[in-house]
């Protein structure tokens, strides 16, 4: 039986899951602090560098970064011009100006020329988003970066299990983030993680990290707003809802409710063991939803129409596909709602990422410009099924 709603992705979860939480929540978590430890040094090994700290998102460890490495006032911090919007004022909060680097228009990420591009004697740092998984020219990268010694910080949010000529990203730069929010790679309903070569950087998060109290209070809205988000995409109730994100007022409506929804956990509080035990499970299994989702990726590259493009990979690069985004020859909106009256439900513009560069009032990076209007993104998921690639491309070819 054909969904009624086929949504543009899922929280991967545990067989049960929910039984899980709700017992370890019960058994004093603030006791097994040596699990988080163990969670670190797991994720540590799979990115194959000597340490990492927990934190409680992936922003929070992003700050912390940009703070031991000294960025202040007068600084100059460059960027994708193409990723989340939320980064900029936290650069910003630390007095240093954010100057965004242009996308390649194939791959979405910055390469070696764009941030050659922007680099002066005042950049004292530079982040790189793999954008939705797929993994950036690190190497072209740190050719025009470590000359002029400066820090090459990864932005992995997406990107748990990327590959680049046989290396984890997150091992390239001085330091990496990661996320594991809901719909990350792996899910701990929350939280992030710092890894770096850089002991002193990971013992001085781990310090500031422990005096936190733990606080499971936002792992639980997160679990009921999950469990909220499925049943309205189970049961279809969600599709009127997703019809009103096509407005203009409508969707400003809507999107402040579900960020409201979606509990941000302050900064004094700490990640919980809960979450550890949850990333411990959900690791091992990590490669193999990974390699599922290559061959959904693949489905959509060879049943796509003609002029729909996915976003494209390095040769040597093994992508997570977080996002499964394509790039239209026409805007991405009307699309996007030709797609939900199929019941087919898409991410468009501010949905996917934010154009940068223009919010910062640069007109010298078309080519974010160019992706934020014309990318929409495609469903995908570890639980689809390739009739489910099959359904969207057949709708995509009407229009193409």
């Amino acid at each position: 039986m054909t969904a009624l709603l086929l949504p543009r992705r899922s929280a991967h979860l545990l067989a049960d899951e929910w039984e899980k939480i709700r017992c370890w929540n019960q058994d004093t978590p603030d006791k097994d602090t040596a699990i988080i430890r163990e969670w670190e040094n797991a994720v540590a090994a799979h990115v194959a560098v000597p340490a990492a700290a927990a934190v409680n998102s992936g922003r929070s460890g992003m700050t912390q970064i940009l703070k031991h490495i000294g960025i202040t006032s007068g600084d100059e911090v460059i960027v994708p011009a193409y990723t989340l919007k939320d980064l900029i004022p936290l650069i910003q909060e630390l007095g240093a100006t954010v100057v965004p680097a242009d996308a390649n228009p194939a791959t979405f990420n910055v390469t070696g020329e764009t941030v050659a591009a922007r680099i002066t004697e005042r950049t004292k740092a530079v982040i790189i988003l793999h954008t939705f998984g797929a993994p950036a020219p690190m190497q072209e990268i740190l050719a025009v970066t470590k000359p002029a010694d400066i820090p090459v910080i990864e932005d992995c949010a997406h990107a748990l299990g990327a590959t680049l000529c046989g290396n984890q990203v997150g091992s390239f730069g001085y330091a990496a983030f990661f996320s594991f929010e809901m719909t990350k790679p792996i899910n701990t309903y929350g939280g992030g993680m710092v890894v770096s070569r850089d002991t002193t950087l990971i013992d001085a998060i781990r310090a500031e990290e422990e005096q936190k109290p733990f606080d499971l209070s936002g792992v639980m809205q997160k679990t009921k707003a999950t469990q909220r988000e499925m049943f309205l995409m189970r049961t279809g109730l969600a599709l009127p809802l997703l019809l009103m994100m096509t407005g203009g007022k409508t969707k400003a409506l809507i999107s402040a409710a579900y960020r409201q929804s979606q509990h941000v956990p302050a900064a004094s509080v700490r990640y919980s063991p809960v979450q550890a035990r949850l990333g411990l499970e959900k690791l091992a299994g990590l490669d193999a939803r990974l390699q599922y989702r290559q061959e959904l990726a693949a489905a959509y590259t060879n049943t796509l129409p003609d002029g729909v493009q996915l976003q494209s990979t390095l040769k040597d690069a093994l992508p997570t596909w977080y996002f499964c985004t394509a790039l239209l020859p026409t805007p991405a909106a009307p699309i996007r709602t030709k797609l939900l009256l199929h019941g087919i439900d898409a991410a468009i513009k501010d949905e996917i990422a934010d154009d940068c560069g223009a919010l910062l009032e640069r007109s010298d990076c078309p080519a974010a410009h160019h992706i934020f209007e014309h990318t929409i993104a495609l469903p995908m998921s570890d639980v689809y099924r390739i009739q489910d690639v099959q359904r969207v491309t057949k709708v995509l070819r009407r229009y193409f």
